[in-house]
């Protein structure tokens, strides 16, 4: 495997111009970033809750 030629950090995620996707640690930082966003109310989970409602009929319609 090829090992990475440079390396970026920034907001705690690290980005390997070439080499691999470290999937797990993506996952854990997009989690972390999703959940602070839901406490901060930059997120609201009411429209969420009414998009998700509003697919379930379409479906069922279908």
């Amino acid at each position: 495997m090829e090992k990475p030629r440079r390396t970026y950090r920034s907001n705690g995620m690290i980005v390997n111009v070439v080499g691999e996707l470290n999937c797990k640690l993506f996952a854990e930082k997009f989690v972390e970033i999703v959940r602070k966003e839901i406490l901060n109310g930059e997120i609201d989970l009411e429209k969420y809750k009414e998009i998700i409602k509003a697919e379930d009929l379409r479906d069922k319609k279908e």
